[in-house]
């Protein structure tokens, strides 16, 4: 309760200040801004575009994506305090992922996703939101510094920390770097997280706009304690209440952990080969195309630590019964080449044809088994073939769209994957149409889209060496078909999606296996947010129905949504107060094993059914954004269900404290 009033006095603190002392700039820098109102720094041509032009107080920023090789698509920085509460990476693009009880646990989706997979993949990445990478990097073009604080505090001593600096050094060359921490030590037994990412990126844009590299090291290790579960079986959880220290509660693993360590370097370089007649508008002039290259390259190593060993939570332990030491090792050299008439990544660049086509060569080798097997075998050769396995695979590519009138788009792609050891093939092609209602306003529109993809199956898949799982098979390529179509009007947003599999892959609780009978699943959404001031309402529906079994297992309904008032005090500090509710109907939630890192289905205990809710309070102090949140406050009022995977609870009730603070201008 100290704790809490603390939080409250900080917070009226902050208020007051602000309306005596404050500066009137709540919409100074937000993406509302009326661009001709204040100071143009006219020679920035790097930052123009149709519409726009560069600003001393506009941080601009763009998403890197390796088909992408002309001005990228530049946005504004987002100031405003709208939802912020939701800082949590599981809340990311408000999709529905599962919750262990702690940030920074390894989750897996809740919904339905078409992804066109067809690049190399070792198969396993156990903590990808979270991870740095160059295709989530917020590349900036910015004329003064730019420098961001954000600071969370919770129950436990839960600590996350980033700070992000910018700056362009020379006339269009900007260099930044970030820094990101997780340390978080949960609320039950062994299930603390501590998170380390740091990546230091760069891009420049030539002043006549010929020649654009994107450039960037990342650094990622990711370290979290493995109990296997609480030993409460769910039907049981009412016992719970029996335990005002939830760290004595019995877990199933005493000393088992998880390490991720990645190295990565991204360089993409792209020339111009035409003349422009006008510097601000890229695509007048003779257009011969841009010629680019991509390189990529990432190593990674993953180790599973259990100092304890309990023949009960594994299916065999083969060499150590004392202690187990699971390592994998993959490195990966991809290199992208292609030749781009226009831009097929960006509606706002493009042009009447746009045409991309290149090859895509990746190199990668992958080694796992126990970290303190014997190397000293009488054929090393042999020892080698074992544990090791290289793989080679081109993927030669080709994709078009064509621009009428900048209201129709069609957009039509196909890439070709070949392994060239096993000489075995794969395919990805889609076809997408989009209608964009009007000009003045281009996300309003509808879109209809095919895709199919025909992947071959995973290193991890189908080879794997440890202390308690091991298996060496050959299995077929899988393929998908899924079909979409959605529209985005007036701050509406559905969309509907049908997709069948066959020769579907997944994990059981001893190996991966292969589905011999083709499945479909269908998914509707709709997210919209409903203003009636001072009272606003944010809503996102989930509708999945999928086959019976241990086949994408997921709730048919889930819905979260935040009722909150949305208001300014004295005109100078913009505040949001409310509550968000989530809630999925039961369903057979699928088991995670810590020694894999992976999920794997079943067909028994159902989990989910209860409704978990927040209550926060988000406002902006002059550049500062600040949250209070009491979250998950009817845990236990409504009984002990509350539990995603079997074993582990959600999170328990418990403040936080957030603040973003940003330096500009």
């Amino acid at each position: 309760m100290k704790t809490s009033l603390r939080y409250l006095i900080f917070i009226l603190t902050l208020c007051l200040s602000n309306v005596c002392f404050g500066q009137f700039d709540f919409y100074s820098d937000t993406t509302d801004i009326l661009l001709d109102s204040i100071d143009i720094e006219e020679d920035q041509s790097i930052v123009k575009r149709e519409g726009g032009s560069a600003n001393r107080g506009i941080v601009y920023y763009f998403y890197e994506n390796s088909l992408n090789v002309g001005l990228p698509d530049l946005r504004f920085i987002d100031t405003t305090k709208s939802l912020f509460h939701r800082y949590d990476p599981l809340m990311r693009n408000n999709h529905f992922r599962s919750n262990r009880g702690n940030v920074g646990m390894v989750t897996e989706d809740l919904e339905y996703f078409y992804r066109d997979d067809l690049l190399f993949s070792y198969g396993k990445s156990p903590f990808e939101l979270y991870r740095f990478t160059p295709f989530n990097t917020k590349f900036y073009q910015n004329v003064v510094p730019y420098v961001e604080l954000f600071y969370v505090m919770g129950r436990e001593r839960e600590q996350n920390f980033h700070v992000l600096f910018t700056q362009n050094v020379w006339r269009g060359l900007n260099v930044g770097a970030e820094y990101n921490v997780i340390n978080s030590p949960g609320i039950y037994n062994r299930t603390y997280t501590r998170h380390n990412s740091v990546r230091v990126f760069s891009n420049f844009i030539s002043k006549d706009q010929h020649y654009r590299a994107v450039a960037g090291y990342y650094y990622n290790k990711f370290e979290a304690n493995e109990n296997g579960g609480i030993l409460i079986p769910y039907d049981s959880l009412q016992r719970l209440s029996e335990f005002s220290n939830r760290k004595v509660i019995p877990i199933k693993l005493l000393w088992a952990e998880n390490v991720w360590r990645e190295n990565s370097f991204y360089l993409k370089q792209a020339y111009h080969f035409g003349i422009n007649r006008n510097d601000t508008i890229p695509n007048s002039g003779l257009n011969f195309g841009y010629l680019s290259h991509a390189l990529e390259i990432t190593r990674f190593s993953t180790l599973y630590n259990d100092r304890m060993l309990d023949p009960a939570n594994y299916p065999a332990i083969y060499r150590d019964s004392a202690r187990t030491l699971d390592s994998t090792f993959v490195s990966v050299i991809r290199n992208t080449f292609s030749w781009n008439i226009g831009d097929v990544t960006s509606f706002q660049n493009s042009q009447f044809f746009n045409l991309s086509v290149g090859t895509i060569v990746d190199f990668a080798k992958v080694g796992t088994g126990d970290a303190t097997r014997d190397t000293t075998k009488s054929d090393p050769t042999e020892y080698y073939k074992n544990y090791n396995r290289d793989y080679t695979y081109f993927y030669p590519f080709a994709k078009l769209r064509l621009n009428y009138q900048n209201q129709y788009f069609l957009t039509a792609g196909a890439t070709y994957q070949m392994d060239a050891h096993k000489v075995q093939l794969g395919t990805s092609a889609n076809v997408r149409l989009d209608y964009k209602f009007n000009e003045t306003n281009p996300n309003d529109g509808f879109f209809a889209e095919v895709n199919y993809s025909d992947v071959l199956p995973r290193p991890f898949q189908e080879f794997y060496i440890s202390n308690s799982y091991r298996w060496d098979q050959s299995l077929k390529n899988t393929q998908t078909l899924n079909f979409a179509v959605g529209a985005h009007w007036k701050g509406f947003y559905l969309r509907a999606d049908h997709a069948t599999f066959s020769n579907y892959i997944y994990l059981t609780p001893t190996h991966f296996q292969q589905e011999n009978e083709s499945f479909s699943v269908i998914k509707t959404s709709l997210e919209k947010t409903f203003k009636f001031y001072p009272l606003a309402f944010d809503t996102r529906l989930v509708f999945q129905f999928r086959p019976t079994g241990p086949l994408m297992q997921f709730p048919k309904f889930s819905t979260r949504n935040a009722l909150y008032f949305d208001f300014a005090l004295l005109q100078t500090t913009p505040i949001q107060i409310g509550v968000e509710a989530y809630y999925n109907t039961p369903y057979l939630s699928r088991f995670y094993n810590p020694a894999l890192g992976s999920f794997y289905g079943q067909g028994d205990l159902e989990t989910g059914g209860f409704v978990f809710l927040d209550v926060f309070l988000n406002l902006r102090v002059q550049r500062a954004n600040l949250f209070l949140k009491f979250a998950n406050v009817t845990a236990d009022w409504l009984g002990y269900n509350y539990m995603m995977t079997n074993g582990y609870p959600v999170a328990e009730r418990a403040f936080k404290f957030g603040v973003l603070w940003r330096f500009y201008d």
